[in-house]
């Protein structure tokens, strides 16, 4: 997910079947700081809650936000990693359920994005209440770019006996997304 910010609206005369009803918005995407990156994107709205200015969330899959941040935006350029994390497929099924039921609850109980304590970060941390021990809060999870590293320490990564630094090394996914492209199996070609 990533935060954007709606600067207006798509008219269409003709909608395809099924998209009847949909309100379609022209959403700016932010970084971090809430500072303007990349182009502007059409998003969907089926609820028709957001309006002009208004901050809202960008739900894609990865071959959208990685080749997005590897393949195209280059001012300023982005790294990008993928890290495998150790846990039972049910833990993840949870925290995925989880996501779609706090971005559900957004039609009813609108959030408010706030750098320190609600941002994607602190909410992927959020979301992992809903399985049994969960990493404990810490500043690294505050304080932008130290998650890796933290997960490391706490054994939640997959690290084939590495270090940190030759882990980080191998989760870089900018040349083979560059690579990978436009490639039908693009997210099994990323994976180190």
């Amino acid at each position: 997910m990533q935060l954007g910010r709606v600067i207006g609206t798509v008219v269409a005369t003709v909608k395809s079947p099924g998209l009847e009803g949909v309100k379609f918005l022209v959403v700016q995407p932010l970084d971090r700081q809430l500072r303007p990156v990349g182009g502007q994107v059409v998003a969907a709205d089926a609820v028709h809650m957001a309006g002009p200015g208004e901050l809202v969330y960008i739900v894609a899959d990865e071959r959208d936000l990685i080749r997005l941040r590897t393949n195209y935006r280059h001012d300023p350029p982005e790294d990008v990693y993928i890290y495998r994390t150790r846990g039972p497929i049910e833990v993840g099924r949870r925290l995925f359920l989880e996501y779609m039921r706090r971005i559900n609850a957004l039609t009813t109980q609108p959030e408010f994005y706030n750098t320190l304590t609600t941002n994607c970060t602190t909410n992927i941390w959020t979301n992992t209440h809903v399985n049994p021990g969960r990493v404990p809060l810490s500043w690294k999870i505050l304080a932008s770019g130290y998650v890796p590293e933290y997960l490391y320490e706490q054994g939640r990564l997959e690290t084939m006996g590495s270090s940190f630094p030759e882990l980080r090394e191998r989760a870089h996914v900018n040349a083979r997304a560059q690579a990978a492209d436009k490639a039908a199996d693009f997210s099994r070609r990323i994976r180190m």
